[in-house]
Formats: C-alpha cells, structure tokens, sequence
C-alpha cells in the first residue's frame, strides 16, 4: 500500500529484491546489490558498462589509423580493451574489500549495544532500533534495513538476509548462534552477552595478528636498511681498493725502456 517513491517502499525493495538466475549472475548480482553506487544495476546492465567501456578504448585506440592511417599496435588493440573490460569489476572488487572492512570494524560496536540494550531489558527490535545512532555507514543502513525488516518478517528469516546482506563471516555465525540458542530456550541478553565475550576475544586475537605481522615487516625492513647502509658505506672503500689494484696492474705491465723513463 505504501507508494513507490516512499524511502520505506524503497527500503523494502531492497530487502526482498533477489538476484537473477544462474550462478554467475547470482554471484554478481549480490556484489552489486551490497554497493550503494550499483544497487540498482542488473548483472545484465553492469556487463553492458563493461563493454561499453571496453569498446570505447578500442575506438580511442584505432582512431589514429581511422584519421591519420597510421597503423596502432597489434598489443594495444588487444590488451587495453580487455583491461578497460576489467576496470569496473576491479572497482567493484576494491568496493566490496573496503565494504566488508567498514563492517567488521563496526561490528563489535553493534553487538556491544545490542547486548547492553537487552541486559536492560529491551527486546530485539528494540535494540536493533536503537542502535543506528551510533553506527558509521555502511553497517548503519544495514541495520536500518534490519529494523525495517523486523516490523514485517519473521526473526529468523530478517536476520538471514540481514547476514547475507553484510557479507560478513562474524555476523553470519552470530545469526546461526542466536537462532540455534533462542530455539533452545536461551534468554536473549544471556546469548547476546556470549557472543559479546565471543566477538572480544576474537578482535584480541586479531589484533595480536597485526602486531605479530607489523613486528615481522619492522624487522624486515630494518634488515634491508642495514644492508643498504652497509652498502653505502663500503662502496667507495672498494672502488678505491679496485682503482689502486689496477693502477699496480698497469705499472706493473708497463714495457720498460732501456735508458729512459717507462713509456706509457
């Protein structure tokens, strides 16, 4: 009932729209449903900018040839439209990786608040509705979609999608959790806490991985640093050691003439 210019309508949409058919379509259909730039492009039309991209560098390529006749690289021709075919689905790639980096970062903040909100007593869609304020995009309007989303559907099911959504490996086990506990009779601000405690410890781990890696790259780099300055140092004492070597080796060959100074 609602009309389709409603930003509710629109939400909505989003939620229950579904990729098209086939696997390939179905896997790039979900990429580009997860940026905002591309949401509302089918797999159809994004290979449509693909080749319309590509075929535009072919014509700048074979336009020299076309106007003056002079004749274009073989490699050119061949290479740089395909790389122009790829340029989108390289930014769309960059895209995701930066998406999905933004999620996880937020993601504890989300499940934080969620936890203290039903240790408060609140329900879930009263923790979720509460939570967009402090959230950055892109989890915030994900979890705006979420608490649309809750009002209509099923706990379930919203949370599914929720996940599918997000793309994120934490929050799909955070949504198998929740659903596996609440269908043994769990209270929810129990099962909220344990995954709380869950997601801590997981972000500690991480952390320690990038501290052990950033060790590992500082120790690599302060090895390189040495040795070029080891080279640095040396260096000359070399080329002088070299020089004086051969100066000796050129004295030392040098014809000798009888009754006068050696002659070069």
């Amino acid at each position: 009932c609602l009309p389709r210019f409603s930003p509710r309508m629109q939400m909505l949409t989003r939620i229950g729209s579904q990729p098209a058919a086939g696997p390939d379509d179905s896997l790039l259909g979900g990429w580009l449903t997860r940026v905002p730039l591309t949401r509302h492009l089918t797999p159809g039309r994004f290979r449509l900018v693909q080749s319309g991209l590509a075929g535009m560098v072919l014509l700048v390529a074979t336009l020299p040839w076309l106007l003056f006749r002079t004749p274009p690289e073989p490699l050119s021709l061949l290479l740089y439209p395909v790389l122009a075919w790829l340029l989108p689905l390289a930014w769309l790639l960059v895209q995701l990786r930066r998406r999905t980096l933004l999620i996880a970062r937020a993601y504890p903040d989300l499940l934080a608040h969620v936890a203290t909100q039903a240790r408060a007593g609140a329900g879930i869609l009263e923790a979720f509705a509460s939570a967009p304020p402090v959230l950055r995009e892109p989890l915030r309007g994900e979890v705006a979609d979420l608490i649309a989303d809750l009002r209509i559907a099923p706990l379930p099911a919203a949370l599914e999608r929720f996940a599918d959504r997000c793309g994120l490996p934490e929050i799909r086990a955070f949504v198998r959790s929740v659903m596996h506990q609440q269908s043994l009779g769990i209270a929810l601000a129990r099962v909220l806490a344990d995954e709380e405690r869950h997601a801590l410890a997981l972000a500690r781990q991480a952390v320690r991985r990038r501290i052990q890696q950033s060790a590992i790259i500082m120790a690599a780099v302060t090895v390189i640093l040495l040795m070029n300055a080891l080279a640095v140092c040396f260096t000359p004492v070399v080329f002088d050691r070299s020089r004086l070597i051969t100066q000796e080796q050129r004295s030392r060959d040098a014809p000798v003439v009888p009754g006068g100074a050696n002659r070069p």
